[in-house]
């Protein structure tokens, strides 16, 4: 029993330097580096990727500190006391739809079911108990998933935006890997998925600003968000990270993934925006790391810079990944909304919104504890 704590808690740490701390920076870009515009190519330097314009992201307290905080401190209200509601979705649901239609379902977290120009692209799925390396500890899911892997009609592009282990889980990706036509990742994610058994010629990987158009009927974009990477302890960085542009026939939509609030946004929004929906992350943030999850408010400006059209909210309501009460990011992203008069959704998880069709905009979290 004291083995298997001590493991736990080793294993643990590991999740959280990896999905919620940030790496520390050991050196600063040097002077070819800083030439490069804000937003320009991904900068790779023995091995490691960087945030453009050496954004130094080093968490705002120790190791000690943010481990306390994370799983010793108390948890009240930072967790749901049931279950959230969950539309429950089944293969029916999801008939192909005419080119001219986007549906898009939350499905939890960050995972989104996009159907646009006739395909079916699901972002960042994860659905396993726990967002961690292990089955048994680790943030675990206040709800199950509105479709299970086996359930979900098949697929033609799986998108990744980075490979912590709440974006990037192994059981997940397996179980998908018979049912998608292609998965599409940043440079060196894609390798992993193929190192875990993927077949080799169904993965793209891209840089940022990098594009594929499978079947001719989208235009996937990888542009570039304030993140970082990493899986374990000693390969921080080693991937890049990213947010994706989806351009369909009738519509656009902008995926965020992770990041901090930076000017990329503005050129992102000029090189391929307006977009039709935004899908925002919203939670996970904190102030000893605010340079690489975006507050509900930050999100709300992200969305204006992007020339976003409706904002649906994301990375929320699933795992506990930081120290805020469960219900703060959308509370907060709702009276943000309101106040800057945007358009948005606030679906329940398996809740299917259309474009075009009514947005569903109830405040529901205040229902529940």
């Amino acid at each position: 029993m004291i083995l298997r704590c001590a493991c736990a808690a080793l294993l643990l740490g590991s999740v959280l330097v990896t999905t919620a701390m940030p790496p520390e920076t050991t050196s600063q870009p040097d002077e070819s580096d800083n030439s490069r515009q804000a937003c320009g190519a991904s900068i790779l330097r023995d091995g490691r990727y960087h945030n453009s314009g050496g954004v130094d992201i080093t968490p705002k307290s120790s190791h000690a500190s943010l481990f306390y905080r994370f799983f010793l401190e108390n948890r009240k209200k930072q967790e749901p006391v049931a279950e959230l509601p969950v539309e429950r979705r089944k293969r029916e649901d999801y008939p192909k739809q005419p080119d001219h239609k986007t549906r898009i379902t939350w499905l939890g977290h960050s995972a989104m079911l996009i159907e646009i120009s006739g395909l079916r692209i699901l972002t960042d799925p994860n659905f396993s108990q726990r967002a961690s390396p292990i089955s048994w500890a680790g943030p675990k899911r206040f709800t199950p998933p509105p479709i299970s892997a086996e359930e979900i009609p098949d697929l033609d592009v799986v998108l990744i935006s980075h490979d912590h282990y709440d974006h990037l889980d192994y059981d997940t990706i397996m179980a998908l890997k018979g049912k998608t036509a292609r998965f599409v990742a940043p440079m060196g994610v894609g390798e992993r998925i193929i190192k875990w058994g993927v077949e080799k010629d169904k993965v793209t990987q891209l840089d940022w600003w990098g594009e594929f158009s499978p079947g001719g009927k989208v235009t996937l974009a990888l542009t570039p968000t304030q993140h970082f990477s990493a899986r374990g302890i000693f390969d921080r960085n080693k991937t890049l990270w990213g947010s994706w542009v989806i351009v369909g026939r009738e519509s656009r939509v902008y995926f965020s993934g992770d990041t901090g609030m930076f000017g990329c946004f503005k050129d992102i929004g000029e090189r391929y925006g307006p977009f039709d929906f935004t899908l925002m992350h919203i939670g996970a943030y904190a102030d000893v790391w605010p340079e690489s999850h975006m507050t509900p408010e930050e999100a709300v400006q992200a969305h204006l810079d992007l020339r976003g059209k409706t904002f649906i909210p994301m990375h929320w309501g699933t795992f506990r990944m930081a120290f805020h009460p469960w219900k703060e990011p959308a509370e907060r992203f709702y009276t943000e909304a309101l106040r800057r008069e945007i358009s948005f959704a606030t679906p329940k998880a398996g809740q299917i919104i259309e474009n075009p069709g009514p947005m569903p905009m109830e405040p529901w979290w205040r229902e529940m504890e």
